[in-house]
């Protein structure tokens, strides 16, 4: 199987376990053609935007660790960590608002499956998110 393969191959397979974990929710929340227009768009994405969304994605995290060792989510790193967590959402999202933008902060903390995304990290870090976001959009 040629690189090009795998890597539709892959998107393929991680389109199909979000659809099975979250599309249920997702589309009741946010409707079908949002969640269509978002699957379309990671569909598309070419290996170096999908390299650019694993990097946004480590730096994400180690964002989120430092601000929480910062301790204010109203601080500059925390500031960041939201602009730097919008730009990531813009990958998948096809508009933004910041009520959206909060209302995901709020699933990461309601939603087991969300938090233990964030929380494997360190404990807190799916609140800490929450509360940054919300301070900051």
């Amino acid at each position: 199987m040629k690189d090009e393969d795998k890597f539709k191959a892959q998107k393929k397979q991680d389109l199909e376990e979000n659809e099975r974990k979250y599309g249920k929710e997702a589309r009741a929340t946010y409707g079908e053609p949002a969640i269509d227009a978002s699957n379309a768009q990671y569909a598309g994405m070419n290996p170096d935007a999908y390299a650019k969304m694993q990097s946004m994605s480590s730096e994400l995290i180690r964002t989120l660790l430092q601000a929480m060792d910062e301790g204010d989510v109203k601080g500059e790193t925390a500031k960041r960590l939201v602009r730097l967590h919008k730009d990531w959402l813009m990958i998948f999202w096809t508009e933004y608002t910041p009520e959206a933008h909060r209302g995901l902060g709020d699933a990461y903390v309601e939603d087991d499956r969300f938090r233990a995304l964030y929380d494997k990290y360190r404990e807190g870090a799916a609140a800490f998110l929450r509360d940054a976001i919300r301070a900051n959009t």
